[in-house]
């Protein structure tokens, strides 16, 4: 049948064919029914002696219309399941398989509940039957409409669809996979099912079981594995998320640890940790010769001295390290952006709203207006169907319960029918009982409490609140240090940190609340005004019905159409991070200085701007790409791994995609997130509608706002089978295969506030590395390296490690890596042992936020996962932000004026140069640490130690 479909001339058939038939049923219908009132009165009429009354007042052919309606019944259910066939035969991805399966599903169950409606129709007016028959007849006639509509709704997209695809059409160069047929010198593709051999030696055990998901998790392009100047010697490095704060200590660390960078293979990033590689990055490109000025300046920074103590790029990160605002016209900017997302974002739910309370109206109008009316108590057959839908699920769990213990196969498949039955039902009541009961009720709400002339300043208060929930929610200044400090001069001094986060915290769910609660009460004020009097008209009387809703769905369109993530913060961000991190070193008039990246004309393409330097490591952007259900994601988290580098972009569950050719193959608005400054920015994407292990209430309120990072990307599993589907074409593009999206439209923000994030979409949505693991310590296991140096930023709170203990247990869950460290209490703050020296004024007002060290060292121990992946052991040094005896002076004495230092809030973004001075000369030192650490330990002897 699938394939039988995807033939263009039966496909184009099945679509001409589909609404022709439902056309023909329609028309023979009206054609006996003509001469008799709209019959969906009798239908929903509920009572025998309301059927008798409309009979006796409009006399017609009654019984004729109801005979005629069993032909209906067949043309519009074989239209429909004809059109879900198309959609379940040409989609692309298992959800939108299985939503044209439930239209086929619904299509037939509605048209039995037809059946069913027209015997009880036919018995009460030919032989007078009683209420009851009324009442089923009212009950299968609603549970018709509620499952036909949405039914119609699939078919009809998917003819529409399969018409569309079937045009003659030219096929953009960069919908064309170039690499079918790769050369030599590009990287192959790497799909998921690439793994699949790797397991095929894998014994049939509980023990081969485990350990091919550690294989799984381990799944590396072969060119990553085999990569040249690769040893058993591999040192990875690896810098902690934590925002600004973190990204000036690993500028600090790294400084110190200069003699390992230059040897290492790898060095892993995470959110702030990302700001710091990709400045390093970008600092040691050369000009190309498109960018070099008529002056020809070059750029001068190598390995040995790149943001080095003094030099010209250090000096300007230092100066902008306020990199969101650096003074009021940028504040201004700053504020804007936040507001026009709002804005872009409470004015598309209004627009939907209103779109959508319209439609409502008019289709209950049509169907019956007394169903608006009356919404308590609902109608008597609603209520008597929502009954009746208990039977078939008490039967259906009974039937599990009975065959639970059974182990045979034909068991097991009927079980596992029980359990469709089960959600279909209880589906069918819900979508029951939202139109029956629901959608009256909040029809008659809206009507009563609200007014309106009172809607237009309803969604201006609506902005106004969303946009100050979400500042305080993320910790934004100016707006809340206004707002706690107007607290403590109220309350007195008594309003501490505790009572800063519960005041933010009550802001967000007020917000949050005030937002869903409006949108609620405009919708039924819509449904219930339109028609009568709709609420613009009555607001501004010079404008007709039909034009509000012209300019309403004008609106909707136009924001249906563009792009969302370009609507977001992800830009700004972008931009601002841009303005800090994305510098050279350059000689101009025989001084040195830094020169900015010109952002807006030269694009720092993975492929070109993020390859591997001499005697510099691989830099390696780590993030979070969410997926949805615990099918591959660990744990919790609701996340997998993303990394974006120069040679892949992709991850170990979803494939990889080698950077150029992804450039090449995908739309030219996508490839705006295809750069080292969006890596930067997608890496450190901290404040995201979803946020993986570090969910929270917020992440609905900043979805509802707009005030969100992140970004969506080409996902690698699609495309992985669109080139499948291209080879099997014999390097024809098959005619029904989709186009990748040239934008990310609204569907992409939809999934994002109902959190719907399938694996198979062509898009896949990716944010914070932290929030997924907030170190890279895992990434670069992955890589199996024997030695590994972890600059931990993180600013854990309380301070303990628990982002190193977080990481060491995900290592084992994932990968099946052990390690032991070395007593790690000793990176607790006021854990300094048994021999604690007398302090002295200067640590005495700091005694309890010592730790006993700031290094500690750990032993890894890799499985045993195959011939290719035998088990060996490794070595961890772990170099923590805290304060020791031995931290220097100065940033002692700035830690007794700072209580957070050096754990500062990662929403604060706005670091001046005392603290940019302070974490970055305690990153000298914890660098010093580290490499002091690493000289009596047996690392490679071709590392030279000074």
């Amino acid at each position: 049948m699938s394939k039988t479909l995807r033939s263009r001339g039966v496909a184009v058939a099945v679509a001409i064919a589909a609404p022709t038939v439902a056309s023909l049923g329609f028309f023979w219908y009206r054609h006996w029914a003509e001469g008799t009132p709209d019959m969906v009165r009798i239908e929903l009429a509920g009572s025998a002696d309301t059927i008798r009354k409309i009979i006796k007042s409009y006399p017609g052919r009654y019984v004729d219309a109801l005979h005629a309606d069993f032909r209906l019944i067949l043309s519009y259910v074989i239209a429909t399941v004809a059109g879900a066939s198309l959609g379940w035969s040409l989609s692309f991805t298992q959800a939108a398989r299985r939503l044209s399966l439930l239209a086929m599903g619904a299509g037939i169950v509605a048209a039995l509940c037809d059946v069913g409606e027209d015997l009880a129709l036919l018995h009460v007016i030919e032989h007078g039957g009683e209420n009851g028959f009324a009442v089923v007849a009212q009950g299968l006639a609603f549970t018709k409409f509620v499952l036909l509509m949405p039914a119609a709704v699939v078919a009809l997209v998917a003819v529409v669809t399969t018409l569309w695809r079937a045009r003659p059409r030219r096929l953009r160069t960069y919908g064309r996979p170039s690499t079918a047929n790769p050369g030599h010198d590009e990287l192959p593709w790497c799909p998921v099912g690439a793994n699949d051999d790797r397991l095929a030696h894998e014994p049939n055990s509980s023990e081969g079981v485990r350990r091919s998901a550690w294989r799984t998790n381990t799944y590396l392009p072969p060119s990553r594995r085999a990569e040249p100047g690769r040893d058993a010697d591999t040192i990875g490095i690896c810098v902690s998320g934590g925002g600004i704060r973190s990204a000036t200590f690993a500028l600090g660390a790294l400084d110190a640890l200069r003699p390992v960078l230059k040897k290492a293979r790898y060095l892993v990033s995470v959110s702030g940790g990302g700001y710091c590689a990709g400045a390093l990055q970008l600092a040691l490109q050369r000009n190309r010769p498109e960018e070099l000025t008529p002056e020809g300046f070059e750029s001068v920074a190598n390995p040995d001295d790149v943001y080095s103590g003094g030099s010209a790029e250090l000096d300007h990160t230092r100066r902008h390290g306020n990199y969101i605002a650096d003074d009021a016209k940028q504040w201004l900017v700053a504020l804007g952006a936040v507001l026009r997302g709002v804005v872009v974002s409470v004015g598309t739910l209004v627009l939907t709203v209103v779109v959508l309370g319209r439609l409502l109206a008019h289709l209950y109008a049509s169907l019956s207006g007394d169903v608006l009316k009356t919404p308590w108590p609902p109608l008597p057959g609603v209520q008597r169907t929502i009954g009746l839908l208990a039977a078939p699920f008490l039967l259906a769990w009974l039937g599990g319960v009975w065959l639970d213990s059974c182990e045979r196969r034909a068991c097991v498949r009927l079980r596992r029918w029980f359990a469709r039955v089960r959600r279909y039902v209880v589906a069918t009541a819900l979508l029951v009982a939202v139109a029956g009961i629901g959608v009256p009720l909040l029809a008659w709400t809206g009507g009563w409490i609200t007014s309106p002339r009172a809607v237009p300043l309803g969604s201006i208060a609506l902005v106004v609140v969303g946009w100050l929930s979400a500042l305080i929610g993320v910790g934004q200044r100016p707006a809340s240090r206004k707002i706690f400090a107007g607290l403590r001069r109220a309350w007195g001094a008594t309003v501490g940190s505790r009572q800063r986060s519960i005041t933010a915290a009550v802001a967000v769910f007020a917000g949050l609340l005030v937002i869903v609660i409006g949108l609620l009460l405009l919708l039924g004020n819509v449904i219930a005004t339109t028609g009568a009097a709709s609420v613009t008209t009555r607001s501004w009387p010079w404008l007709k019905e039909w034009q509000v809703t012209a300019i309403a769905a004008a609106a909707f369109g136009v924001i249906a159409v563009a792009d969302q993530v370009r609507w977001s913060l992800h830009p700004f961000y972008r931009r601002r991070l841009a303005t800090a991190f994305a510098v050279r070193r350059e000689r101009r008039e025989g001084r040195v200085r830094a020169e900015r990246y010109d952002y807006d004309n030269v694009r720092t393409t993975l492929h070109e701007y993020a390859g591997v330097c001499a005697d510099f490591p691989r830099v390696i952007f780590l993030c979070a790409a969410h997926v949805s259900g615990q099918e591959l994601t660990p744990p919790g988290r609701q996340v997998v791994p993303w990394t974006m580098s120069g040679d892949y972009v992709g991850s170990p569950v979803l494939g990889w995609m080698p950077s150029k050719a992804l450039h090449d193959e995908i739309p030219p608005l996508l490839r705006y997130d295809l750069t080292v400054q969006a890596a930067q920015a997608i890496s450190g994407a901290a404040f995201a509608s979803q946020m993986g292990r570090m969910q929270r209430p917020i992440t609905r309120l900043l979805t509802l706002t707009n005030v969100r990072l992140g970004s969506w990307l080409p996902n690698p599993d699609y495309l992985g089978r669109r080139r499948a589907e291209l080879r099997e074409g014999n390097g024809s593009m098959p005619w029904w295969l989709p186009a990748m999206p040239r934008r990310r439209y609204l569907v992409t923000w939809a999934r994002e506030l109902i959190g719907s994030y399938p694996a198979d979409g062509p898009l896949v949505f990716v944010t914070d590395g932290g929030h997924y693991e907030n170190l890279g310590l895992v990434e670069l296991l992955r890589h199996r390296c024997r030695y590994i140096c972890c600059i931990d930023g993180s600013g854990d709170r309380p301070n303990v490690a628990r982002t190193l203990a977080q990481a060491v247990e995900l290592a084992y869950e994932e990968l099946g890596v052990t390690i032991e460290l070395d007593h790690p209490e000793r990176l607790s703050a006021g854990h300094e042992g048994p021999q604690r020296p007398p302090p002295d004024q200067l640590l005495g007002e700091l005694e309890d936020r010592l730790a006993q060290d700031c290094t500690i060292i750990g032993r890894i121990t890799y499985p045993d996962l195959g011939p290719d992946l035998p088990k060996e052991n490794g070595y961890l040094v772990i170099g923590k932000a805290v304060l020791t005896r031995a931290t220097p002076f100065e940033v002692l004495a700035h830690a007794t004026g700072n209580p957070s230092f050096p754990n500062d809030s990662t929403a604060d973004q706005w670091f001046d140069f005392t603290r940019f001075d302070a974490y970055h000369t305690l990153g000298r030192h914890v660098g010093k640490s580290v490499l002091s650490a690493m000289k009596n330990r047996p690392f490679p002897s071709g590392l030279s130690l000074p």
